[in-house]
Order: structure tokens, then sequence, then C-alpha cells
């Protein structure tokens, strides 16, 4: 384990050059926005040394200037994703009305050897991660002009791991999976895997439920621009049922998701149009609680950034040599949550899982 302190050097709040910014104003919160939980949502962009406030726009944002004691070559050889929380300007995920800071705080830490990790929290009911990341077509061809829920006991048991799928290992799930999709297919092999830690570790035969975040943007008609601002998500949800064997197959798994997914079509889009919007996604959030009413059922949440250009951000240093997210130490609000990152080689996906230890060390020896 790399031990390393970070010391903020400065701390200072960065203001609009000009008071008057070009007739912008305010925007109302979407009705996706306001659905969206009151947190941080956090992000570090790491460049080697040889590629080196809501009601008032004049409020600034704040910035902290930080030094690390260690090497930048150092850090990324180990990848230790627990000391990720000293390059970010506040704890990972954490709520909003907890903290006096701005909707947008940023961090950037020098490591010795001149490397540069560049952190920031935005608040997610202003952003999510497709505004953050480069778009992958700017213009679209066909472009035309019970929120807290208690199941589980609050510990500080649940451990974030990094594991790396080469592009060969993901072509053999995908061969066993019958399936195209290397992030669906990669999806239903952790679900596989999940599943049989309940079984094996906790001797549980709870239902086993699947969350998927799903943009709405490419579902469209016409579709919209892949980075427009605001939370324009749904989640995808599966249930399997695992007293019979059958259905905790990788391919019967990675069917329920994509079946899943694939609800969430034009027609389902055209439900949340006017009046009528309202009163659909009341019928969508019924259905997601009486999904989740069984006594305490095993829930598993993914996401993924594989279709983000992440390692095409340019802040004038170049490409970023590693991206990545703080969940080093979340604790249980975001246990069991799986998020997707194409790796920077371009070749295979890296996955994130925070789960309690028993069921990480279970996936992990099944890696």
């Amino acid at each position: 384990m790399l031990n390393f302190e970070v010391e903020i050097l400065a701390r200072e709040i960065i203001k609009p050059s000009s008071t008057q910014i070009h007739g912008m104003k305010p925007f109302n919160l979407t009705f996706f926005d306001q659905l969206t939980s009151e947190i941080y949502t956090t992000n570090i962009l790491f460049y080697s040394i040889n590629n080196i406030f809501v009601d008032s726009f004049n409020g600034g944002i704040p910035f902290f200037s930080a030094r690390a004691g260690c090497r930048l070559s150092e850090f990324l050889k180990h990848h230790e994703l627990r000391s990720l929380n000293k390059l970010i300007p506040c704890p990972p995920f954490s709520r909003e009305f907890k903290s006096d800071l701005a909707p947008f705080v940023c961090q950037a830490t020098i490591f010795s050897c001149g490397g540069i990790a560049i952190g920031f929290a935005a608040s997610h009911k202003l952003l999510s991660a497709s505004k953050v990341f480069p778009p992958r077509n700017e213009v679209p061809k066909y472009y035309l002009s019970t929120k807290e829920n208690l199941w589980f006991p609050e510990s500080n048991n649940y451990i974030t791991k990094r594991f790396t799928f080469d592009a060969e290992s993901i072509n053999d799930l995908r061969a066993i999976a019958k399936c195209d999709l290397g992030v669906q297919t990669l999806s239903g092999f952790i679900w596989k895997c999940f599943i049989a830690a309940s079984w094996t570790i906790l001797a549980s035969s709870k239902p086993s439920i699947v969350v998927k975040a799903v943009d709405l943007r490419p579902r469209m008609n016409p579709p919209l621009l892949h980075n427009s601002i605001g939370n324009l998500f749904w989640w995808a949800s599966c249930i399997a049922d695992i007293a019979d064997e059958t259905s905790t197959e990788l391919f019967e798994l990675v069917r329920l998701m994509r079946e899943s997914v694939e609800a969430l079509d034009d027609e389902f889009l055209n439900s949340l149009h006017g009046e009528q919007g309202f009163e659909a996604i009341g019928d969508l959030i019924n259905q997601l609680e009486a999904m989740f009413s069984f006594e305490k059922p095993d829930i598993l949440v993914f996401t993924s950034w594989c279709n983000f250009r992440i390692y095409e951000i340019d802040l004038g240093w170049g490409k970023p040599e590693w991206v990545t997210t703080p969940f080093g130490e979340v604790g249980y609000d975001f246990r069991n949550l799986i998020l997707f990152a194409r790796r920077k080689c371009g070749k295979g996906i890296e996955a994130w899982l925070t789960l309690d230890e028993k069921r990480i060390f279970f996936v992990g020896e099944r890696y």
C-alpha cells in the first residue's frame, strides 16, 4: 500500500472576468434532475509531467491548490483507490446539504515529479457524466433543432476494488453469453458471481435484482445531443429467480438485462410527454417499489462510462494518463455499485466494484 500525504497550499475563489456573462440566466431543474440525489459526483484526471454558487453567477467557484508527497508514477503503479479521496476537494458522493461548498469545486494536486491530478466535484443535479466528457458526435445525424431505502444496516465494511478485463477474456465471455455487447456481458458475469457469493457465503436465497442506468438521449426521436446537460437517464431493472438454477446461467442473466434495457424504447419515452408524464413516472416508481418490496433483496447497480470519451479530455496538458472516480471509501450509501470504463489503451474494460468484504473476496477469487 502506498502511503503519502497531501498538503493544501492555497484556497481561492475563481470568479468570472466580467460581471456580465453573455446574457446567461438560471435554468429550472427538469423532472429527471429533481429526482436525482443531492450528492456531489467526483472525478480525477491524472497528467504526467511531460504533457502537462447557485444564486450568483459572480460568486465564483472554490479552487484548491495542493501538493502530494509522492511521484505520480508511484501512485499509478499501485492504483491505490483508498488514497483517491486525498485528491478531491470534498468527500466523494457527499450530501450537498452537509457542505458549504459551491455546486462546483476543483482541486489541482501537484506530485513531487511535477505530474498533476485534477479533481473536481459537481452537483449531480447540474451535471451528469455525459456533460463532463467530450461527446462522441457533436451533432447526431438525425438531430433537428422513495429516494432513501434502508434495506441494509449502516456498515463501513464496503470495499472498492478495480478489476480489468482484456479483449480476449471479454470475447470468451461474450461467446458464452451469446451477446455482442461487452459491458452487458461483463454485467451478467459479475451478477452471476454476486448471486453465487450470496449462496455460498451467506446461504441466502433472497431475490436478486439488477438496476442499470440507461442514457435516454440516443433513445429519443429525434436523438438528443449526446452532451445535453441534465440527468436524462432512467433505471432499467430486472429480477432473477435464483431458486431455479437455469435462470442464473450467464446467457439467461444477460437476456434479462437486455430485455429490461430494450423496454426503454420510443413508446416508453412518449408516455413521459405532456400532462400524462407525471402519471407515467408515478406508475414506474410504483413498479420499482413493488419489485424492491421483497424482504431485504440483493440489489446490484450498474452504470457505464464506456460510451464516454474520457481519455479525450484536454485541459492544456494533453490527454490524461488515467481517469477515475474516487470510490475508495464511499461507505454503505454506494454499496453494490459497479462502474465500467474503457481502458486508455482502447482494448479492454475496467470495472470498479463496491461490495462488502466477503463478496468482494469471493468475486476476486473467480476473477
